[in-house]
């Protein structure tokens, strides 16, 4: 009860940033759109194929579907965050959000809160976001082997979106998808990550972008990954986390559903 007063933490029956679709949400799809390799799992026409059945199933207004790797190589092409022109382009991509509205559905694409790769063009734009631990080593985002070599990719940065310069480039490309394509929300990955950058506060940061693009798009939903008690304020559901002992305090607050590997 004091973590709820001191962060702000709304309960979940009376959140203002939770819409009545997320209420009757019953469950989160995971369609898995591009590899880091370049391997298609799911097109974009191939996911719409998958929601067309999926709606045989279950009511489609119960179903939140999240589209990680929507935008190209996983990970790799962060943070252009464009429709990917192999995946079916920008019509196939308007074409399964707009069918995918038809039946019913919502639409979440996944955004990483604070991952850039440095080899992308846009990186000299946002070079100046890269975090620095409080002695001042860079942090970079090197704990995945995404090739399968057994050593962990070494060419991510850990952005800090308390810094101008990403958190405009992230904003501006969530809010893009919105205007384009009319999605339903957006999903911050990593969100909870949080670590003591002298650049700017990451979570004063991370709070100021929400909540511009909630003042935008107030009938956009966010999402993140994980949670701390702060990020309860203005994130009503995440992936992974709401359990164990402090779990049912917690979810008087906000919403959660799990990795896959969970």
């Amino acid at each position: 009860e004091h973590v709820a007063r001191a962060y702000n933490a709304p309960l979940w029956e009376t959140r203002p940033d939770v819409p009545d679709w997320m209420r009757n949400v019953a469950i989160v799809t995971t369609l898995h759109g591009q590899h880091y390799t370049g391997y298609i799992f799911n097109d974009y026409a191939k996911s719409l194929e998958t929601m067309r059945w999926m709606a045989t199933q279950i009511p489609a207004d119960r179903v939140l579907v999240f589209l990680s790797s929507w935008d190209g190589r996983y990970y790799w092409d962060y943070p252009n965050y464009q429709v990917n022109e192999r995946m079916g382009g920008a019509a196939g991509f308007k074409r399964l959000v707009d069918e995918g509205h038809r039946m019913g559905f919502h639409i979440m694409p996944m955004y990483g809160t604070n991952a850039a790769n440095r080899r992308q063009a846009v990186w000299s734009r946002i070079a100046d976001a890269r975090t620095a631990k409080i002695d001042g080593d860079n942090m970079d985002l090197n704990w995945v082997d995404w090739d399968n070599d057994r050593h962990q990719e070494g060419w991510l940065s850990y952005m800090n979106p308390g810094v101008d310069s990403w958190r405009t480039w992230l904003t501006g490309r969530i809010a893009d998808m919105i205007d384009r394509f009319g999605v339903d929300a957006y999903f911050l990955d990593i969100v909870g990550g949080w670590t003591n950058n002298t650049k700017a506060d990451m979570h004063v940061g991370t709070r100021r972008m929400v909540m511009e693009l909630r003042q935008r798009y107030p009938k956009v939903v966010c999402v993140g990954e994980m949670h701390y008690d702060a990020l309860l304020e203005f994130i009503p559901m995440y992936h992974s986390g709401g359990g164990g002992a402090g779990g049912p305090f917690v979810q008087r607050h906000a919403k959660f559903f799990q990795h896959l590997s969970h």
